[in-house]
């Protein structure tokens, strides 16, 4: 009985603002065009349906607009009349009505988004908090081909998200074909949402993709997947426009040209490939160190004390790396406001983004009249064991029934780290709360082990574990493992873990800065034995130094200052914190594996420097690097340095031939070298020569040289027999040279 009810009650705030749109449209004909209108409608047909003649002969535009929703129903009777204005040749006056709307969803856009909730639930004008975030394109495939120093190709570099930017993400490629997906991805709080509003946002303001999209709709998926019941994708835009006499099927009928921007976690990408066609895929790296000093600014709105925080900021290192992650600059500025507004020293330091988080909760539960007592502390231990069983039970949102269940309504933590938002619902909107970041739910849920008194745990825990499981191995598990380690900051304790993996495996991973400042960490802890191998690794692209203005360089050539490269100190390369953790004396790292990572002269020049110091590395494997003459050059130095202790080099890199030489030279002077590995290399006959002049050389100490898959001429065959002869300790393995004996067991003939 009450169904019509709501029915009607859902259909006529539609028609009133489709009745409108059609009254702005028709008043505006001419007595001659009405006329025409009138005589198209009437054979305008929807479903073999058309107005009888008798209700238009002499309908005004008032009867019109009326005839048409109650005959079309309102969406319909928009497309109707637009179509039928075309038709009549009135065709601005259809565009102008399709635009009406257009500009009426635009202007709600603005309003809905103008203003943006943080963490702390504060609204905040969009345009007054958005820092520009590096944003880098998809690089080059790990894996395939490896190239050679001539045809490798410049890293991608990292753009600033200004408009432009933006309109690169659905820009055309080198055949001209532009992309209609395109995945933002990137770890947790690095902003990828901030910068999806910020897109959709900036096209309602009409700044981007101007005249290339009608509708943009912002869709969170951890919203849709807690939204009950069955809903399609009309209702969806409908829940977003300003009334409900919204065009949907005019909306739908462009979905076929619709593009989509979808924003993920780093490791999510893989599970969705099978979902999305060839999207194009971009990476967000979070601030750059000048757009940091920009989110101080914004954040404090008083130069002071922007400017105080933010040099105390600089000066810890740790601390200052760590803010390239918006959320953690966040959380960062939000704690030294609450110093600086009740006249705290800004002494206290933090080295982890869980350092961070502790401070921030430690400052945010001090703050009142019940700070830190028994109440509050209970209240932290049962929001910890929430967060604990959203993470077993993958759930990030929480009935009112869950706070109640735990006595966390109303409470002091209720209103510090959750967020309450409304979804619709069937009669009425449903209350969720979820935690103000995922990263902190993660964060709670890691701490409700160490407050809890009950074995932990939660109902179905088994089987959510094993799917945690599956898909940290997807994510990589050793690198996920070096996090926690790296997060615990227990040297000791990192060091008994690493016991477990003898060998740490990297493979076919982007890494970035902080992935790699994890991995220094372990490394500098790592026992003795412990081996690394990076491989199909992608490294970050070094930062590029602010040029000098004209007036600087004018200045330092007239002053007479030394700048010819000669005299330039070389660049820190990407890798520079693992070769530096690699010469710590408490590093037990022993083999080394670089393969298809693509090396760059500055990696090597790094890498040089470490061999001359680690103290236990006693194996360097570096197979198909793209390494330059000069790369290898430095190379050969660092093994030729009297403190180097590699005893075992495998090199495998086609195209190289005569840059060999340094290497030969380096085999004169190693007092540690005795095995070469040069299986798949190319030696020209003048380099063979060379390298048995060196293998006879009284500083040469190697035993065993593999030469594996190595095309040689008969008198390199020839040479190498006789330097083989008149060293019998020197065992060289090659297809063609009758050598019975056997390789010492371990060698690798085939990397």
């Amino acid at each position: 009985m009450d169904q019509p009810e709501a029915s009607c009650s859902s259909v006529e705030p539609r028609a009133a603002a489709a009745r409108e749109l059609l009254l702005a449209a028709l008043e505006d004909l001419s007595q001659e065009q009405l006329k025409r209108f009138r005589h198209k409608l009437r054979d305008a047909q929807l479903d073999g349906r058309s107005i009888p003649w008798g209700r238009l002969e002499r309908a005004d535009a008032v009867d019109l607009a009326e005839q048409l929703i109650h005959f079309y129903a309102p969406e319909p009777a928009l497309e109707v009349a637009r179509k039928t204005l075309k038709r009549a040749d009135v065709r601005d006056v259809a565009a102008r009505l399709k635009e009406q709307y257009k500009k009426k969803y635009r202007e709600h856009v603005l309003r809905q988004h103008a203003k943006v909730k943080e963490r702390n639930a504060r609204s905040v004008k969009i345009n007054k908090r958005f820092t520009k975030l590096l944003i880098a394109p998809e690089g080059a495939a790990l894996e395939g081909e490896a190239l050679g120093p001539a045809e490798e190709p410049e890293p991608e570099r990292a753009l600033r998200s200004d408009t432009h930017t933006f309109n690169r993400l659905f820009g055309r490629d080198e055949e001209g074909q532009r992309p209609l997906t395109v995945v933002l991805q990137g770890p947790a709080g690095i902003g990828k949402t901030m910068a999806a509003k910020k897109i959709l946002y900036d096209w309602a303001a009409g700044k981007l993709y101007h005249g290339q999209v009608d509708f943009a709709f912002f869709m969170p998926c951890g919203e849709l997947l807690e939204r009950p019941g069955a809903c399609s994708l009309a209702d969806l835009m409908r829940d977003q426009c300003p009334d409900r006499g919204a065009p949907v099927r005019q909306m739908l009928g462009l979905l076929p040209n619709a593009r989509l921007l979808v924003t993920t976690r780093a490791a999510a990408p893989g599970r969705l490939q099978g979902s999305l066609c060839s999207p194009q895929c971009a990476e967000v790296r979070g601030f750059s160190d000048k757009d940091k000093k920009k989110y101080f600014y914004k954040f404090f709105q008083d130069e002071w004390r922007a400017e105080r925080a933010y040099r105390f900021v600089k000066e810890n290192e740790t601390l200052f790396a760590l803010c390239f992650v918006p959320f953690v600059c966040w959380i960062v500025c939000t704690v030294l406001r609450q110093q600086l507004e009740l006249g705290q020293d800004l002494s206290r330091t933090s080295k982890t983004t869980t350092s961070v988080y502790l401070l921030y909760t430690v400052s945010v539960l001090s703050a009142g009249p019940a700070a830190a007592g028994p109440g509050v502390q209970g209240e932290l231990r049962k929001l910890c064991r929430l967060a604990r069983e959203g993470v077993l039970g993958h759930r990030a949102q929480f009935s009112e029934k869950d706070l109640e269940r735990l006595q966390l309504r109303g409470s002091k933590v209720q209103a510090r780290f959750l967020i309450k938002r409304e979804l619709p619902g069937v009669l009425q909107p449903e209350v969720v709360y979820q935690f103000i970041d995922h990263s902190f739910q993660g964060f709670f849920a890691a701490l409700s082990y160490l407050l809890e008194d009950e074995a932990p745990g939660a109902p179905g825990g088994g089987e959510a574990a094993e799917d945690s499981e599956e898909e940290g191995a997807e994510r990589g598990f050793p690198l996920e493992l070096l996090y926690c380690l790296y997060e615990a900051q227990e040297a000791a304790f990192a060091r008994r873990a690493l016991r477990a993996l003898p060998e740490l495996a990297l493979e076919g991973l982007r890494l970035s800065r902080m992935d790699l400042a994890v991995l220094s960490y372990c490394v500098r802890c790592c026992p003795a034995g412990q081996a690394l191998r990076l491989v199909s690794c992608a490294l970050p692209a070094p930062q590029k130094k602010k040029k000098k203005s004209i007036m600087k360089r004018l200045q330092s050539s007239l002053s007479g200052s030394p700048s010819s490269p000669a005299t330039r100190k070389p660049k820190a390369s990407s890798l520079h914190p693992l070769c530096e953790a690699m010469t710590d004396q408490q590093c037990g790292l022993t083999s080394l594996t670089l393969s298809r990572c693509k090396l760059p002269d500055s990696v090597c020049h790094d890498l040089s420097e470490a061999l001359r110091k680690a103290p236990t590395l006693t194996e360097l494997c570096l197979l198909h690097n793209g390494l330059s003459e000069g790369g290898l050059r430095v190379l050969s130095e660092g093994l030729a340095w009297p403190g180097c202790r590699v005893q075992t080099l495998r090199l495998q890199q086609p195209g190289l031939q005569d840059s060999l030489q340094y290497l030969a030279q380096a085999l004169q002077h190693s007092p540690a070298l005795t095995t070469l590995d040069l299986s798949g290399c190319q030696l020209s006959g003048p380099m063979v020569t060379y390298l048995c002049a060196a293998l006879q050389y009284p500083g040469c100490h190697l035993q065993i040289l593999s030469l594996t898959s190595v095309e040689l001429s008969q008198q390199s065959l020839e040479e190498l027999q006789a330097v083989r002869t008149g060293k019998p300790g020197l065992v060289i393995t090659h297809s063609a040279l009758d050598n019975h004996s056997e390789p010492p067991k371990g060698l690798s003939t085939s990397l």
